[in-house]
């Protein structure tokens, strides 16, 4: 707990949480500009699986938890 506690969040970090769940609810904690920068990474990410048949909402999915990760921990530790 003390760990997730002190975690130094990224404006990325939000911006996942808010697109994997599909809610504003840290939109004070990111630009406009931080949205959409993590919005092209994340889509440039993605071109780079080379995979036949990738299911590109899937692969998303777990790029999303990964980056909201820090986040949900350190809300759990709260």
């Amino acid at each position: 707990r003390h760990i997730h506690r002190n975690y130094r969040l990224y404006p990325g970090n939000y911006v996942a949480y808010d697109m994997l769940n599909e809610v504003k609810r840290f939109t004070g904690q990111y630009t406009q500009e931080d949205y959409r920068k993590f919005e092209s990474y994340i889509e440039k990410q993605l071109d780079k699986i080379d995979l036949p048949n990738k299911d590109i909402p899937f692969l998303r999915e777990r790029i999303l938890t990964m980056y909201a990760n820090p986040l949900v921990n350190y809300l759990s530790a709260q």
